[in-house]
């Protein structure tokens, strides 16, 4: 699994057509955000459309000066010595030079807006194009054992749960309370469920208890408790998507969810401790005004990369979640809080 390179810097002032599509084709944190999106787009075709008018006056009055007679004008109309000698083309000449100049303003006004139009929509299709090649390029990941497709329902939201081949294993079953919530596994994955807790308690603002249990783990007989784990210390609570434009993110730092495994079996671990990490220059969101996108990591190996829907809403639609090859069982834990940060942004992100 390999990161294909940031997004974008907090401070541009590049609102051009080819900033755009470069943009627009590359979802990637820092500050990946479809309402940020839009407003790019908008930008884009406001400075492209008033570029464009600019532009067309100082066009048509070169078309005059470098080509008189494509609007029925002598070749030396802007000769002032013309005036001195009292040239009188009679009113029939001076009506056809009307029509004629008119009519090519017309013509060349039609074929300007016609270019302009061309040129707005190759910008558009040249980004949608960009973005639906890195949406593929992310089904061929390195790496990839697995993925989850987390899509907005009726009733709520439903996550899938793939193998690499793309073939359905089922869906994860969230419960879902105020401070707490649980997810269920589908499959012999070897881990069958977690549950989160949200805490106020010296040993930090998270913790969670995982279950192990079927032919990928040790306690094949029965559901055991074979994790429990905690963030040292929530991510900063502050937008600091909007408020620091030196991180964009919307936490400071990293953070990092220790985890202590009493049935390594469905981790492809030897060590009875395990910490799983998240960066601010490669992940972004924690359920306030970014959505949740990017990378986490167990000692430097990415364990699930999180990519918005190539839907037209992207993150409002859904996310896709890649999971680790080697390390399935972390990867699904991530998937849990990454799944309750997600709900907690569509509230304010998705309006």
């Amino acid at each position: 699994m390999v990161s294909q390179g940031p997004l974008r810097s907090s401070a541009r002032a590049d609102n051009s057509g080819v900033q755009y599509i470069k943009e627009y084709s590359n979802p990637q944190p820092p500050y990946a955000d479809i309402n940020d999106a839009n407003t790019d787009k908008k930008k884009m075709l406001g400075y492209a459309i008033l570029g464009f008018l600019t532009a067309w006056p100082f066009l048509l009055l070169v078309l005059l000066v470098s080509l008189p007679r494509l609007f029925g004008l002598p070749p030396d109309n802007f000769d002032v010595s013309q005036v001195h000698r009292g040239r009188n083309f009679g009113r029939a000449h001076a009506k056809r030079v009307r029509w004629q100049c008119g009519g090519v303003c017309a013509g060349v006004s039609i074929l300007y807006c016609g270019f302009v139009i061309v040129a707005i929509w190759l910008m558009i299709h040249f980004a949608w194009t960009g973005l639906t090649s890195f949406m593929e390029g992310i089904t061929h990941e390195d790496g990839v054992g697995g993925y989850v497709l987390m899509t907005r329902g009726g009733n709520g939201s439903v996550l899938t749960l793939y193998s690499a081949a793309g073939v359905r294993v089922g869906d994860l079953v969230f419960k879902d309370a105020a401070t707490e919530w649980s997810m269920g596994v589908p499959g012999e994955m070897g881990l069958k469920s977690v549950g989160y807790n949200f805490t106020s308690s010296s040993t930090g603002p998270l913790s969670l208890t995982a279950t192990c249990g079927g032919t990928n783990s040790s306690n094949s007989t029965g559901n055991g408790t074979c994790v429990t784990g905690r963030l040292i210390s929530m991510p900063a609570t502050g937008k600091k998507g909007y408020a620091n434009t030196d991180n964009p993110v919307e936490f400071g730092g990293n953070f990092n969810l220790t985890l202590n495994i009493t049935d390594t079996t469905p981790f492809n671990v030897t060590s009875p401790h395990a910490t799983l990490t998240a960066e601010m220059t490669s992940y972004q969101g924690i359920g306030q005004e970014l959505p949740p996108l990017g990378m986490w990591y167990v000692n430097s190996t990415t364990i699930v990369h999180v990519i918005w829907s190539a839907n037209d809403t992207r993150a409002c639609a859904g996310l896709r979640v890649n999971i680790s090859r080697d390390y399935p069982a972390f990867g699904l834990i991530v998937v849990g809080m990454v799944w309750k940060w997600w709900v907690l942004w569509i509230v304010q992100g998705c309006n």
